[in-house]
């Protein structure tokens, strides 16, 4: 639903799948184009290497990227990260930060949420 929020708000009428297989989908007819990219599926840091990120990471668009910290030492610095945490079946709480945060920070549940 975020992504599909994302790409509407930047008015493009594009369909949004989930790129859990294809890795990466492009949505185009909006203000800038979007790149959904998913690492859930990614192995190893070569896999991640054989996308050309920098390509989308630093191109026109906004790049969307889930599961990004599978791999954080690919994200770039300037990045915006947007962290996800089920509270109960209809509830979400959404943290913003500003940098890539350690990879330790998700493993070991050290995330910080948003009031409800």
């Amino acid at each position: 639903m975020f992504v599909k929020g994302i790409v509407a708000g930047l008015g493009s009428r594009a369909e949004v799948t989930s790129p859990t297989f294809t890795i990466l989908h492009e949505y185009r007819g909006g203000r800038l184009p979007i790149y959904h990219l998913d690492f859930f599926r990614l192995e190893d840091r070569q896999s991640v290497a054989r996308l050309g990120l920098d390509d989308y990471l630093f191109g026109d668009g906004v790049s969307v990227i889930e599961w990004a910290d599978r791999f954080p030492e690919f994200i770039p610095q300037h990045a915006r990260w947007i962290l996800f945490e089920i509270k109960s079946e209809n509830q979400r709480a959404i943290t913003f930060q500003g940098t890539a945060p350690s990879r330790s920070s998700f493993r070991d549940g050290g995330l910080e949420t948003a009031a409800p």
